[in-house]
């Protein structure tokens, strides 16, 4: 499963972020503000199932207007041992109205989460059984029904499911855990018009009356959560790879864009099948796009649900391509779906797998420059996550499932399989992935198992690199000095190891020695708290020295160099990462190095090869308050820098440049939405307040996911002018235009900081009330930034009702934040020191 990506406004701030966190981040390794898990994390096992399944068959339809799912599932099982009395099944809200064992009525105890059948009689182990349970069920997860209403009437109907995590039990009972897999069929019952799209081939479609019957059949053994349907008035864009189905299924009014958005799936296909040896492992692959979906993509065995938000047109395919999210989604059908972890403990079997070769996607694609940055990206996902809570990869404690989906889940094992390639060697990195999914195909395979496969395949002992990587919840932290003899012709560096929880941690590193003759490149094993390296035959003063050069290690590096030596390598290290760490460093000088440290910045936003790399390089130029850079950079050939030029200007100090806001305000009138919307957001960062009229003109030009009038938002957030409440409430009601909703609360919230009053009543009635989970997560995240503690009562009822989890989780982030607010306003008294008696 792939999270939705967030507004780009969101997610250009966090590029921000990357050089404003950087290596002070993880030097300040103090317990974390908000505890993993909601706090309430638990020691979790899985309970292993008493029977297998030979197949399900679910049998479906539906009260649309009332959202009822009337459902009729056969479970044929066997026993794993001798005298089965009661057979379990996963049930959370199902009303049954009878229950059947080998076709006789049979008694069932119904609990809040389980169906209990008993047999007539202890069954043994070789005895086939079959189950037949019919039921009714109004779920509020599990199963989402798509409805349009008076607010938004153009809304296309649809009925699917979400089963990821532990939802399919509310719309069919079954063994809802990873552990046990099936081969399944359903047959849905939906209006004629409909398409229904689930796991596995189609094997016909019955039509009678207003009515059409689909019926789908997956004769291939998967995990019961990756069951799902799709249903609704879809468009079939029809492709292939070879004889293998590749079909995508869009809205009508989304057809003219889907094959713009997944036509390049069969080439992705035949990418995966190439580095994997094994090929594409089920009968066909579909996806297909849903309103409002609750992720941003669901890798449902041959049969992926996309979020309807993917789509977009040939203008914005260079800012937004579809490429990371179909990407994962499609790599997850051999990792997670054909191998799969046997418990949320060991999610990164399916989603550090998924990273990492949506990484190696991009690297193919987009080039080896764009594979470099997704990974340095991710590792600094990763490190954001380390400033709220630290976890091991490998993790039984959590409180809910949904809490293992998180960076130490999906970006940090991304990286370890990176790692693990450059340990072992590509040659022995691919064999050992593919031996190890042949031995585990259609089973499932925990961290154990995985590391007993690589270790079989490649001959190698790597115990050491599992124990650090998987079992700790830690990293590396570099500290270097170097320095030059030249009678000796010997480089020395001085390598030390701080980490987190006192780790040391076994890595073999690059170094790279560049003077102005001769470049040479040595590796080292970095494996104890402090060591010393000593190159020796080195020609002269080095003028680079590159440690661990591309960042294949996830670490932190603290490498004080001079502005000269940063400089250099800003403009001359040949990766993007090595580039990227030089000009983060540069981006925190201070004093008479100032200029220079500008001089190389502007140097980097203008002239480097690499988009990523000039975008960012803004965010240090904002730290140096360059905002010359910000302005040129809004004329650059790459949208995406122009959009990073607009939302570099909240980081710049001085803002307030006539020839910046001209800039602008000349940016605004761009025929390219992404560069319109970012120069609204930056002229609202500017806060001068007579931009007011020219930042809200924004609102009202249209464009394809209203992305200019979500820059016009952010905008007058940042302007922090009252006046923008009543447009900006406007905007989030319910009946908005949804792209747009969001954006619009987390204004509110921004105007709001410092008079919450102001806006407290009608965050709190979306918080609550809103029927659209994206609006209410938003609002309560909105809720807690004002950090009033009036607000608390509404957040403690979302953290507690709301149907969906990451409201819950918004919610209780949100509690956390306005406590950590009403301790930096009210610290606690210092006790008086105790006196000394005797």
């Amino acid at each position: 499963m792939r999270h939705p990506w967030f507004s780009f406004m969101l997610s250009a701030f966090w590029l921000c972020a990357v050089f404003s966190s950087g290596n002070a981040a993880s030097q300040t390794q103090a317990p974390q503000p908000i505890p993993y898990g909601r706090g309430r994390a638990t020691l979790h096992t899985t309970a292993a199932a008493p029977y297998r399944f030979e197949n399900q068959l679910i049998r479906l339809s539906f009260d649309f207007r009332r959202g009822i799912v009337n459902g009729e599932t056969t479970s044929i099982i066997f026993p794993k041992r001798d005298g089965l009395a009661a057979v379990p099944f996963d049930s959370v809200g199902l009303h049954y109205s009878s229950v059947t064992v080998n076709g006789t009525a049979a008694r069932y105890r119904v609990s809040p989460d389980k169906l209990s059948v008993i047999l007539p009689s202890p069954a043994a182990a070789s005895q086939r059984l079959t189950i037949v349970a019919t039921y009714a069920a109004h779920p509020t997860r599990g199963v989402y029904f798509i409805r349009p209403d008076a607010s938004y009437p153009a809304l296309q109907p649809e009925i699917w499911s979400q089963g990821e995590s532990e939802d399919n039990r509310r719309w069919y009972p079954t063994w809802d855990e990873p552990n046990e897999k099936s081969p399944t069929e359903i047959i849905a019952t939906v209006p004629r018009d409909w398409r229904v799209v689930a796991n596995g081939s189609l094997v016909g479609v019955t039509r009678v009356g207003s009515t059409s019957t689909w019926d789908w059949r997956e004769s291939r053994p998967h995990s019961t959560y990756l069951t799902a349907f799709v249903a609704g008035p879809y468009v079939k864009l029809a492709d292939s790879l070879g004889a293998l189905p590749v079909d995508y299924n869009v809205s009508p009014q989304d057809a003219r864009y889907g094959r713009l958005c997944f036509g390049r799936t069969p080439q992705m296909i035949a990418f995966f099948q190439s580095k994997i040896g094994i090929p594409f492992p089920w009968e066909k692959y579909d996806q297909t796009t849903v309103e409002r979906f609750t992720a941003g993509g669901m890798e449902n065995a041959s049969a992926t649900t996309q979020t309807e938000t993917a789509i977009h047109p040939p203008a914005y395919d260079t800012v937004r391509p579809c490429d990371g999210l179909v990407s994962h989604e499609l790599s997850h059908q051999w990792w997670g779906d054909d191998v799969t972890t046997p418990d949320w403990a060991n999610i990164w079997i399916n989603e550090g797998f998924a990273t990492y070769f949506e990484q190696l996607w991009a690297g193919r694609h987009f080039g080896g420059d764009r594979f470099d940055y997704e990974r340095y990206n991710s590792q600094h996902v990763y490190f954001d996550e380390t400033k709220r809570y630290w976890r091991p990869i490998v993790d039984y404690r959590y409180a809910s499932a949904d809490d293992s989906f998180d960076a130490s889940g999906y970006d940090r094992p991304g990286q370890v399989l990176h790692m693990l390639r450059i340990v072992l060697g590509d040659d022995a990195f691919w064999k050992a992935l593919h031996d190890y999914l042949a031995a585990y195909q259609y089973k499932n395979a925990d961290t154990a198992q995985f590391q007993a496969a690589i270790e079989k395949s490649s001959g190698r002992h790597l115990g050491w690199f599992f124990r650090q990587w998987f079992y700790t919840a830690s990293y590396p932290h570099y500290y270097l000095t170097q320095r030059y003899s030249e009678a000796a012709k010997t480089l020395t560096l001085d390598v030390a190891q701080r980490n987190h929880l006192g780790v040391l941690f076994k890595m073999p590193v690059t170094i790279e020695v560049e003077t102005a003759r001769t470049t040479r490149t040595v590796r080292a094993m970095i494996d104890r708290a402090s060591q010393r390296i000593q190159i020796r035959g080195v020609d002269g003063e080095p003028r680079m020295v590159l440690f661990d050069v591309d960042n294949n290690v996830l670490r932190q590096l603290d490498f004080r160099k001079s502005t000269a030596a940063l400089t250099y390598q800003a403009t001359h290290a040949a990766s993007v990462p090595d580039r990227l760490w030089a000009l983060n460093q540069l981006s925190t000088t201070t004093g008479a190095g100032k200029p220079a440290a500008r001089a190389a910045v502007r140097a980097a936003v203008s002239t480097d090869s690499f988009y990523g790399v000039r975008a960012d390089a803004l965010a240090a130029a904002a730290a140096l308050d360059d905002a010359d850079s910000v302005r040129l950079a809004l004329r650059d050939a790459d949208p995406r820098v122009r959009i990073a030029a607009g939302q570099a200007v909240a980081g710049l100090q001085h803002a307030r440049n006539a020839a910046l806001i001209a800039a602008l305000r000349g940016a605004t009138r761009s025929s390219d939405a992404w560069t319109a919307g970012a120069a609204y957001q930056g002229l609202g960062a500017t806060r001068v307040t007579g931009l007011y009229g020219a930042v809200l003109a924004g609102l009202s030009r249209p464009s394809y996911d209203a992305v200019v009038a979500r820059g016009s938002i952010a905008g007058l957030g940042l302007l922090g002018d009252v006046r923008a409440v009543d447009p900006l409430e406007t905007r989030a009601r319910y009946g908005a235009p949804e792209a747009a909703r969001p954006a619009a609360i987390a204004a509110l919230a921004k105007i709001g900081h410092g008079r919450p009053q102001t806006v407290r009543p009608f965050l709190t009635q979306l918080a609550l009330r809103d029927p659209y989970y994206r609006a209410r997560r938003a609002a309560v995240a909105a809720l807690g930034d004002l950090g009033s503690q009036a607000v608390l009562p509404a957040l403690r009822t979302a953290e507690r009702n709301d149907t969906e989890a990451s409201v819950q989780d918004a919610a209780y982030d949100a509690i956390a934040a306005v406590d950590a607010a009403t301790a930096r306003k009210h610290p606690p008294a210092k006790r008086p020191a105790k006196k000394r008696t005797g």
